[in-house]
């Protein structure tokens, strides 16, 4: 039984991205979160 779980486990045809997280993914995140703080830096003094 050993011998059929491991292929199974090798055999990932496309090695999947980060999954996203409530519609963001780790990426878009951390661009959001530079932005807000360039923003934030730019209002207050």
């Amino acid at each position: 039984m050993c011998k059929d779980v491991q292929p199974k486990r090798v055999d990932n045809p496309i090695p999947q991205p980060i999954h996203p997280m409530n519609g963001f993914t780790l990426v878009e995140l951390l661009a959001v979160i530079t932005i807000i703080a360039m923003l934030g830096g730019m209002i207050s003094p």
